[in-house]
């Protein structure tokens, strides 16, 4: 998250909505890494919104091209670990649910 610090200002995001062709909202200037808990909260909802590839090309244009392998390294990996850990998560509490309604079935037929 260092590396993004500091990138994302006023400034920069009319550069960044003027490079994208209309694809980057000027709204995004708060999906920043600023400080430690705008970058938390930055990661948050990109783990949960369907716009990362979107993110990715914001920062990616905030590069410059010999940074670009970096940006787009750090954006796949970050959401194909959060996402490989949702999806743990989510099989744990599906396997955890289904044993608990099989013991609760067993008790009733003795």
């Amino acid at each position: 998250m260092e590396i993004f610090g500091g990138k994302l200002n006023r400034d920069s995001i009319n550069v960044i909505v003027a490079k994208s062709d209309g694809v980057v909202d000027p709204m995004w200037i708060y999906f920043n890494f600023n400080d430690f808990s705008s970058g938390m909260i930055s990661l948050f909802a990109m783990m949960f919104l369907n716009d990362w590839q979107d993110y990715l090309r914001m920062y990616s244009l905030i590069w410059d091209d010999q940074y670009n392998i970096l940006v787009a390294t750090y954006w796949i990996s970050f959401m194909l670990i959060s996402w490989y850990i949702i999806l743990n998560i989510l099989v744990a509490y599906v396997i955890d649910t289904y044993s608990q309604l099989e013991e609760a079935t067993a008790e009733q037929e003795r």
